[in-house]
């Protein structure tokens, strides 16, 4: 599971933020993920050009993340517009399919 959440360690906020603490949704597909990403851009009063300019990324690329319409995008560029939002992915352990809850072996081993 992926979960999008603000940053705790002290950055440089020009913007008043509300909410901060209760966005942490889990993540589990690329429209979850750009819808995240669009609410967090909206709460910083940030327009689409000067997020992705701040990112170093196209506009383009980051209307297209939030839409949903752009689930291969690189790993560094997803980071650096996370960045500037002032959100952190944080990746959390979770049962595979086959396996008992508490971690024993997959069913059938």
């Amino acid at each position: 599971m992926l979960h999008i959440g603000n940053n705790t360690a002290p950055q440089r906020q020009e913007f008043p933020l509300r909410n901060a603490e209760a966005m942490s949704p889990t993540i589990s597909n690329a429209r979850q993920l750009g819808a995240a990403i669009r609410a967090r851009r909206k709460e910083t009063r940030l327009t689409s050009s000067q997020a992705a300019s701040f990112a170093g990324v196209s506009r383009r690329l980051l209307v297209e993340l939030e839409g949903g319409k752009r689930p291969n995008v690189g790993f560094g560029a997803l980071i650096r517009i996370l960045e500037v939002l002032g959100l952190d992915l944080e990746v959390s352990v979770r049962g595979l399919p086959g396996t008992r809850a508490s971690g024993g072996r997959a069913q059938g081993v």
